[in-house]
């Protein structure tokens, strides 16, 4: 008798209708969803960039004993492949602000701060190369895209005393917001060889415009 009930229960449990609902509810379960107004699917691939790209931004540079220099940034882009980039100009006006050691030496030893050798503009052109791509959910609603990008190249660095020319190198996170909008934050170091080397360590946020 237990071995008809046991064969009933099977029977029932692998019936047709019975995998059917397992299947459906599994199919559910992993079937493509839509997110941010777009369906996910299990492999999708990163959009291409637009060709031309223009940004704004502003920039620090923290380092220089005797002042600040904050910087107002713009730069434009062409997007050479998916992986490559040429930023045909990188250009930041600097707006110094000075730290205490520069009062201090004109107030204790007469030293007049218009000496010191300040920051006035820098001008650059630099290749990136897109090591990675990728993209996260925001707040668990909306997706956003993401670029990094290593850059090198050559410029110029104005100051108050002299013209540098320098060697660029740094690196670049970008944030997409849409199809045309980016948020950027860049590290920079550019190199000046002068008694030995000068260093001009700055960092920009900015957003960037793609058309």
């Amino acid at each position: 008798m237990k071995t008809i009930i046991y064969t009933l229960f099977l029977g029932a449990l692998l019936s047709p209708s019975a995998l059917a609902a397992s299947d459906s509810d599994i199919r559910r379960f992993y079937e493509p969803k839509p997110l941010d107004g777009v369906t996910i699917e299990a492999v999708e691939s990163y959009p291409n960039p637009r060709s031309n790209e223009m940004g704004l931004g502003i920039g620090l540079y923290p380092f220089n004993p005797y002042y600040t220099a904050v910087l107002i940034n713009a730069n434009y882009l062409f997007n050479l492949s998916r992986l490559m980039q040429w930023e045909i100009v990188n250009a930041s006006y600097a707006y110094t602000f000075d730290k205490g050691l520069t009062t201090e030496l004109a107030d204790r030893f007469n030293v007049n701060p218009k000496v010191i050798d300040r920051m006035q503009m820098m001008i650059s052109s630099n290749v990136l190369f897109s090591h990675s791509n990728g993209k996260f959910v925001y707040r668990g609603e909306h997706i956003r895209y993401f670029r990094s990008s290593a850059l090198v190249g050559l410029g110029l660095v104005s100051t108050s005393q002299r013209n540098n020319i320098v060697g660029n190198f740094g690196v670049r996170f970008e944030v997409f917001t849409g199809e045309a909008f980016s948020w950027r934050f860049d590290i920079r170091d550019s190199l000046a060889p002068t008694d030995g080397f000068t260093q001009y360590v700055t960092f920009i946020l900015g957003s960037s415009f793609s058309f």
